[in-house]
């Protein structure tokens, strides 16, 4: 396995509430063995328990270090700075997400929702329609926006 400063750091969004479905995205990323120790998995925003034990038993399943981070305006950094990709299931509405700090921070985003309000119909949340439902084309999906660093 590669230095752990050298792979591509992945961060998830991990919200898992009326509007964010993180333990959807734990799902896909148990079909992702054959990538997944090639990169820094990082949740971020997590507040439910549920999400930080799951992360714990992926962990313990594959044997990768994966970070979670509740919300807080207090970090030092940014939880997206240094990721190479942000991505998340979300359910009608990305307003939760930390979609702006991505822009700024030039990331790209793998965006899936459950039936999207219509202000949230864009051409990529209509790619990633099928995603929002099943594990594992969501896997699939990050698997390709990942191609370039793994």
């Amino acid at each position: 396995m590669s230095d752990p400063g050298s792979r591509p750091i992945v961060a998830f969004d991990g919200t898992e509430s009326v509007t964010g479905r993180a333990m959807l995205t734990v799902s896909a990323l148990h079909r992702c063995t054959d990538w997944l120790p090639l990169v820094r998995p990082r949740f971020i925003d997590v507040t439910d328990e549920n999400v930080v034990l799951a992360c714990q038993a992926l962990r313990w399943e594959l044997g990768v270090e994966i970070e979670v981070l509740p919300p807080s305006g207090m970090r030092a950094h940014p939880p997206l700075r240094g990721a190479h990709l942000y991505a998340g299931i979300a359910f009608r509405s990305a307003g939760h997400m930390r979609l702006v700090e991505a822009a700024a921070l030039s990331v790209p985003v793998i965006l899936a929702i459950q039936f999207p309000e219509e202000a949230w119909c864009s051409r990529s949340v209509i790619l990633h329609e099928d995603a929002a439902f099943d594990p594992g084309i969501f896997a699939t999906h990050l698997h390709d926006a990942l191609r370039q660093w793994l």
